[in-house]
């Protein structure tokens, strides 16, 4: 898997990376080297929503979490990094793009809850919008 860039000017020259490793875009999401993100595992937190309800994970368990559901990725100043393996489903992958560029829709939310789910209502609807279009060309 090699890493791929996309310039989307409409969005302000928005660029979408897919990374091939996962290290590695954790390691640009955190700012510090790999070994350093490994070393640190206790010390390195990320938020997580599941239900709306925030839990903090270690690297490690989001390691483990993101190889489990095959993908990751994150929002950056005018970048979107994302990772996800040859088994991850076009549908979540749909849901990864769109919500991360939920994330780029101004205005953002003054809580994280409030603008995590903003995002996921973005992720959802290009969820759905790829479910229907594969209905709609898959049927003969």
């Amino acid at each position: 898997m090699k890493e791929i860039s996309i310039d989307i000017e409409e969005l302000g020259g928005l660029k979408i990376t897919r990374h091939s490793d996962l290290m590695e875009c954790l390691s640009l999401y955190h700012g510090r080297s790999i070994s350093e993100l490994l070393d640190a595992d206790e010390d390195l937190s990320e938020l997580f929503y599941i239900e709306d309800n925030p839990i903090t994970l270690t690297v490690t368990e989001l390691v483990d979490i993101a190889n489990k559901q095959g993908f990751w990725g994150f929002c950056g100043d005018n970048e979107i990094h994302l990772w996800f393996n040859d088994k991850t489903d076009v549908l979540e992958i749909a849901e990864l793009i769109g919500h991360e560029l939920g994330h780029r829709i101004r205005p953002l939310h003054r809580t994280t809850v409030k603008e995590e789910q903003k995002a996921q209502w973005y992720g959802l609807v290009s969820r759905l919008t790829v479910s229907i279009l594969m209905d709609v060309w898959c049927k003969e």
